[in-house]
């Protein structure tokens, strides 16, 4: 039987690391890939350079303060919990 594995990031989060939790998602048997979308950073109009990329990193930082985070992981427990019992 698969470990439950929970992978998630947030929608506006650093490209290569979409790519790679959800690349890790395809190879984990049973994983579940949560995608965190409320409270995201927009991207803005700014010059091809670092600041254009700061919307993302300021969503991968933010995530750990997300709210929909805190709905998301408990919900999927719960719901691990349940079909173990």
């Amino acid at each position: 039987m698969a470990r439950p594995t929970l992978l998630l990031h947030a929608a506006g989060d650093i490209p290569s690391l979409i790519e790679g939790v959800r690349a890790a998602a395809t190879g984990i048997p049973g994983a579940t890939l949560e995608v965190i979308t409320a409270n995201q950073h927009q991207a803005a109009e700014l010059p091809a350079s670092l600041l254009a990329y700061l919307p993302r990193w300021f969503n991968h930082i933010d995530l750990k303060g997300n709210g929909e985070l805190y709905v998301k992981v408990p919900a999927w427990l719960a719901g691990r919990l349940r079909t173990t019992a």
